[in-house]
């Protein structure tokens, strides 16, 4: 019995030695159960040098940069304008800048100009305007030509502020016989007179301008007999410098018995004189100029009296803001009049979107996407291209137009002429070039886990970016690196794990610059232990089961509940940071790129132009899933360092616009969306006349697919719930401090969770509360 128990128990332990050697040292190569894969299809959405990936079975990659492809503005803007002192032009946006300019002067003339007769610097003495005294002061005013008096300056003050108007300020005839002013002729409005206590310029400006022809008159200002006693008028006068002109007041003659005027001449009280008068000039009499960008230029004479111009070839400055400002200048003190006919040229450089497209086996497609606008003024746009593209193609509104008049292709530089651009017109712009060669080199052919995988570039470039990708054999990107080029020999690196798919993988380089781009890749295998399938394990292992242990048994089973447990938590984290990444979802019509509905979570809605643009490049540049009116097509681009993730599928494309790319789980779940979408929404795009009013009922499918009841805001209930466990209550709490500290009476789910980790507890707990009405979604919130 105990040689027998011996061999027995020798034969069991041999026949377990020879089946663990059996299944562990068999690897099987896993590539003679895959077909071959193609390379992948990539797009780098680059906006500053970011990246983005999307997979599909299509050998092209396509990269995105606005950061230095320029498109050059040119435009000629002529009109006229009449009756103005200062130029101002309007341009079509900032940053122009002026290279030429012409204007053209007629009809210069005064428009106003202020004469001065004494200034306060002249001031030798004061009169003094008082009842009882002077009641009335008054200056002869001697007009040469026809005017138009507009105000009288006078340089004064009182002795204190008037409260009632009590003198008053008049044009009056002049009586050149006894040299005084003569107040049976007045000329316009009687205005009363403007003045403080302060000694200053005060002017005094009739209603309407008062017609005088040439002769002498007199400015008078009345006190008589309104003056009181309380306030003094005082009006400065220079009586050393002598003068042509004359000065009166008005006094009592006792020897008389009454009132009349006393003259003294050559006295000057200080006044300005502001008029109109008809008077022309040419402007080197008046040394006009023109100020532009702080440097003044001499306004040239015309043929006839009244008219200039003025000639600025090879000018280039930027003009601030939207209006060239041209300030008109003189040596004398007066204001001109003038009409103009003006001519300018101005240029500028603007980014556009430049994609490349690479296949294989094909030459490089570059396109640009550029922004053309049509204007009432002549307006041309001119491309300068590298050497080493060719084929250039023109697309307006999606036709050719190169063999156009106003398309011209010379010298590497394409120019579109004004008469080209038509209004509300998409633009598409193609070249070709060839593709730089160069190779990539592995460390082996055959990998297995715990390897390194070790990828080796040989260039000849430059400069430029790399990018660098690993394909698994499910065509999914496990590994991405980015950098700039610096050395001729580049080395990317990977550790393969007993996670990653056996296959056959690829790996994928990128290099490129504004003018030039590459495409090298390189299939390997990766080789992992083979695992039979349940059944054969169960033939295999039935005479080993009495070996087994039921300590062994429960060991496996603890671990599988473990592993299981790890993926519960993980999928829960998933779902968590899905939500949390979550930014916004279109679903618009595949054909016409209409929006027919859109749902934002985020408090602060994202940029309506960075979405419009988005949607933009993808119409202009033609991205489409040419089996997805079969079957629900994903991929993942990057824009302006958000993750687009579009799904196609019949009619429809779904776009959700994220900060990091989503879980596979979430891809799966936006696939069985897009089906039902097309379901239960089919009848309406079939028939579609612009209502978008049935699509609003997509959000109840984003609820249902996509955890959609975390993506509203949550209202919180706090009426009294005695179901309610101790971590729900700490829950509760956080969620009050979070209201109260936001002002609201709504909070977010990625307010509450903490965005780098999503607590798989936490987010439990928020679902319980949802299920128990006490955090309640906002379905309708706006």
């Amino acid at each position: 019995m105990k040689v027998f128990h011996y061999k027995k128990k020798l034969n069991l332990s041999l026949g377990i030695v020879i089946i663990f050697i059996f299944l562990s040292g068999i690897n099987v190569n896993s590539s003679l159960f895959s077909k071959e894969v193609t390379p992948p299809f990539i797009n780098l959405g680059l906006e500053n040098m970011n990246y983005g990936i999307s997979l599909n079975n299509a050998p092209q990659i396509n990269i995105n940069t606005s950061s230095e492809f320029r498109m050059h503005e040119f435009a000629n803007i002529s009109s006229s304008k009449e009756n103005i002192s200062s130029i101002d032009i309007n341009v079509p946006s900032s940053d122009w800048n002026l290279t030429n300019i012409e204007l053209n002067f007629t009809d210069i003339r005064l428009k106003q100009e202020t004469i001065t007769l004494a200034s306060q610097d002249d001031v030798s003495d004061v009169w003094v305007l008082k009842n009882g005294e002077y009641e009335q002061l008054a200056m002869q005013m001697e007009v040469t030509e026809s005017i138009k008096l507009i105000s009288i300056d006078i340089y004064g003050f009182s002795s204190q502020i008037p409260e009632v108007d009590e003198v008053f300020v008049k044009i009056t005839g002049w009586d050149d016989g006894n040299n005084e002013p003569d107040t049976t002729k007045i000329y316009g409005d009687t205005i009363p007179l403007n003045i403080s206590n302060t000694p200053q310029w005060f002017e005094q400006k009739f209603a309407e301008p008062i017609d005088l022809e040439p002769d002498n008159y007199a400015i008078v200002l009345d006190g008589y007999p309104e003056i009181g006693n309380d306030i003094q008028y005082y009006w400065f006068i220079n009586e050393t410098n002598p003068n042509s002109l004359t000065m009166s007041y008005w006094d009592y003659r006792f020897f008389q018995g009454g009132w009349d005027w006393y003259s003294i001449a050559g006295d000057v009280f200080c006044h300005r004189i502001n008029q109109f008068a008809n008077r022309s000039y040419r402007p080197t009499e008046i040394n006009m100029s023109a100020v532009i960008n702080e440097k003044s230029y001499s306004i040239l004479n015309g043929v006839d009296e009244g008219m200039g111009y003025l000639n600025l070839p090879n000018l280039d400055f930027p003009i601030p803001g939207t209006i060239l400002q041209i300030e008109i200048s003189t040596n004398e003190s007066i204001q001109l009049s003038f009409n103009l006919n003006y001519s300018l040229s101005i240029n500028d450089f603007k980014n556009v979107d430049l994609w490349l497209k690479i296949e294989k086996v094909k030459a490089n497609e570059w396109i640009i996407v550029p922004n053309i606008t049509r204007y009432s003024f002549y307006y041309s746009v001119a491309f300068e291209f590298p050497i080493n593209w060719n084929n250039v193609n023109v697309f307006r509104n999606g036709l050719n137009i190169s063999e156009d008049s106003g398309v011209l292709f010379e010298n590497d530089i394409l120019t579109i002429d004004n008469n080209t651009i038509t209004p509300n017109s998409t633009w598409l712009i193609s070249a070709n070039s060839e593709q730089k060669d160069f190779a990539l080199s592995s460390s082996a052919i055959t990998f297995n886990p715990a390897d390194k995988l070790e990828i080796k570039a040989e260039t000849s470039f430059g400069n430029g970016e790399l990018r660098f990708s690993l394909i698994d054999s499910n065509n999914q990107e496990i590994y991405e690196e980015i950098r700039s080029l610096s050395l001729p020999t580049e080395k990317f690196s990977y550790v393969i794990s007993s996670g990653d798919r056996a296959g056959i993988w690829n790996a994928i380089l990128i290099w490129y610059n504004q003018t030039d781009a590459g495409f090298a890749s390189l299939t390997f295998n990766v080789e992992l232990p083979f695992v039979l399938e349940p059944l054969s394990v169960f033939f295999i292992s039935i005479g080993i089961v009495g070996a087994v242990s039921s300590g062994y048994g429960s060991y496996k089973l603890i671990k599988r509940r473990k592993q299981t447990e790890a993926i519960k938590k993980r999928k829960i984290i998933d779902k968590c940071m899905d939500i949390v990444n979550l930014k916004s979802i279109l679903v618009t019509d595949r054909n016409s790129s209409l929006t027919l509905f859109e749902g934002t979570y985020v408090e602060k809605g994202l940029d309506s132009n960075l979405i419009s643009g988005f949607l933009q490049a993808i119409r202009s540049f033609g991205i489409e899933l040419t089996e997805s009116q079969e079957s629900s097509q994903i991929i993942k681009l990057e824009y302006q360092k958000l993750k687009i993730i579009m799904d196609e599928y019949g009619d429809f494309r779904i776009i959700l616009i994220m900060k990091e790319i989503p879980s596979i789980d979430f891809l799966d779940s936006v696939k069985d969306l897009s089906y039902e979408l097309k379901e239960k929404f089919e009848k309406y795009i079939s028939n579609f006349n612009g209502n978008i009013k049935p699509f609003k009922y997509i959000d109840r499918l984003i609820v249902k697919h996509l955890n959609g009841e975390l993506l509203y805001p949550l209202k919180l209930d706090r009426a009294e719930n005695s179901n309610i466990t101790t971590e729900e209550r700490a829950l509760i709490s956080k969620i009050s401090g979070l209201l109260k500290t936001k002002n609201t009476d709504y909070i977010y789910f990625k307010d509450i969770v903490e965005e780098k980790a999503c607590s798989p507890e936490e987010v439990l707990l928020i679902n319980s509360l949802i299920q128990k009405g006490i955090l309640n979604p906002i379905l309708s919130f706006k």
